[in-house]
């Protein structure tokens, strides 16, 4: 099916042209009958139900797919995900988390304790602290980051993290592979 001319040898594309010169054939009627008065408007309102009729048709063909559609590769989140890591460690107050993500200008920063990810600390957390706590820039993100935080893997389809991310309510996913945290993937990175 690589030719449009293809398209019009399948049960869509019969459809679809029947419903083209029917509307045609419609336009033309409504000229006459504006021209001629209201003798030939029952014959017409038929017509306009063959139409609605050809529509309904239609909708019970699916539209054959394009050439080379079923060819796409999924793109993984190895292919969009930031590979610079940007960390604190637990005892790193809400104060220092924040200054570091405005110089860095990210949105999170990943919270590590060694080689271990123990949480991740969002501007999403450092609104809530601030709401909350007048002296949360003296707090340790340890006490508002989101502890044991969803993770993806490298190899997971961008569709598959993007709806996780919308699921939940997320922004921001680590990605790990085999125990390890490699990179991280915004909602930005999976939707553009």
């Amino acid at each position: 099916m690589g030719r449009l001319s293809d398209l019009w040898a399948t049960p869509y594309g019969l459809v679809l042209s029947a419903k083209a010169v029917g509307v045609l054939v419609m336009v033309g009627m409504s000229a006459v009958v504006w021209r001629r008065g209201f003798r030939l408007a029952r014959l017409e309102g038929v017509l306009v139900l063959l139409i609605i009729a050809a529509t309904g048709a239609l909708a019970a063909f699916p539209m054959p797919p394009r050439p080379g559609i079923e060819f796409v590769v999924m793109a993984t989140v190895k292919e969009v995900m930031n590979e610079t890591l940007f960390t604190v460690n637990p005892s790193t107050t809400v104060g220092e988390a924040v200054a570091l993500m405005a110089q860095h200008q990210v949105g999170s920063m990943l919270v590590m304790d060694g080689t271990r990810l123990e949480g991740i600390f969002t501007e999403r957390d450092t609104v809530r602290a601030i709401s909350q706590a007048h002296d949360a820039p003296a707090h340790s993100v340890s006490s508002w980051m989101t502890a044991e935080p969803v993770t993806v893997g490298p190899e997971e389809p961008v569709e598959d993290a993007l709806k996780t991310m919308l699921d939940r309510g997320f922004r921001h996913l680590p990605v790990v592979k085999d125990g390890e945290v490699i990179g991280i993937v915004s909602i930005r990175d999976l939707a553009g």
